[in-house]
């Protein structure tokens, strides 16, 4: 099976699928799809969810000991530092406790921050960031026709489909 078959953007549409689990996320419906790579996984039918009683995975399942064991912040800067060298802003879109712009504001301070994050839970640790422009929605960020040389999508691809006519 496809990935193009439920409507998930480049460059992962053209990957090979196959179902890791069925019934997840509180409904037997949704199951987890992973690509033959192992890269990439994705929810389907992707789930509502409101945003404002979101209990992130990490705190739901009792794994905050084990993700700061893991260098996942470090390994995404690392994928792609290069690239920071050579720019201005960069916004990332589902930010969750600001772990990642931290790293990149310590290697990178003159590099203006901004998230998009609507788990309000974690808004006072991205307020911590010095110089970190918050936005619960990406609607904000347009209403001040915000520019950015890199957007940062690590945990919410399928927000693509969402996000396509802010884009175009």
């Amino acid at each position: 099976m496809a990935v193009n078959d439920f409507n998930i953007p480049e460059p992962f549409k053209t990957d090979q699928i196959e179902l890791l689990r069925e019934g997840i996320y509180n409904d037997p419906q949704i199951n987890v799809y992973i690509n033959k790579q192992k890269d990439f996984a994705f929810l389907y039918p992707r789930p509502l969810v409101d945003y404002k009683e979101y209990l992130p995975r990490v705190k739901k399942l009792n794994l905050e000991k084990y993700k700061k064991q893991r260098l996942v912040y470090m390994e995404r800067y690392l994928k792609i530092r290069s690239f920071i060298n050579n720019i201005s802003n960069l916004l990332e879109i589902g930010a969750g406790d600001g772990s990642f712009l931290r790293i990149i504001n310590k290697n990178h301070p003159t590099v203006a921050l901004s998230s998009v994050e609507a788990d309000i839970s974690t808004l006072s640790l991205r307020e911590a960031i010095e110089n970190l422009k918050n936005y619960e929605r990406i609607e904000e960020t347009c209403k001040y026709n915000n520019k950015y040389d890199a957007i940062c999508l690590f945990m919410f691809l399928s927000i693509l489909l969402i996000l396509q006519p802010i884009f175009q």
